[in-house]
C-alpha cells in the first residue's frame, strides 16, 4: 500500500485532503501533530472514525511532503480568510434586514397579532 492510498485528494467544491473512509481532513491531524500530540493521542482525540494507523499515515505524509502540505495549508488558510472577510462584509446588510423585520413586527397592532 502506498502512503497516498490513505487519502482522498479533492479539488471540488474546494481543495482538501481527507483521510480515506472518514470525514477528517488532514489539516486537523497536522494541527494536533504540531501541538506535539502522538498519533495514538490524535486517534483518541477523534475517536472511532480515525485509527492509529491512519493518524500515523497522516503524520508521515506530512513529514515526507512538508513543503507541499505547508503550501496546501496556506492555500486553505487564505481561502478561509477570504470567506470570513466576505461574511464580515455582509454583516451590515444582514443587520439592516433584521432591523427592518424587527421594526415591522413591532408596528403590528395587538388586534392584528392575534
Amino acid at each position: 500500500m502506498q502512503l497516498e492510498d490513505y487519502f482522498d485528494f479533492n479539488t471540488e467544491p474546494a481543495e482538501h485532503i481527507r483521510i480515506k473512509g472518514t470525514r477528517i481532513d488532514i489539516d486537523f491531524v497536522i494541527e494536533f501533530h504540531k501541538r506535539h500530540m502522538t498519533p495514538e493521542q490524535i486517534a483518541v482525540q477523534f475517536g472511532c472514525p480515525l485509527t492509529v494507523e491512519q493518524a500515523y499515515a497522516a503524520v508521515l505524509y506530512y513529514l515526507h511532503n512538508k513543503a507541499d502540505v505547508d503550501a496546501y495549508l496556506a492555500r486553505r488558510e487564505a481561502r478561509w480568510r477570504e470567506r470570513r472577510q466576505a461574511d464580515v462584509e455582509q454583516l451590515p446588510e444582514v443587520a439592516t434586514r433584521l432591523r427592518a423585520i424587527k421594526a415591522s413586527r413591532s408596528t403590528v397592532a395587538p388586534s392584528e397579532a392575534s
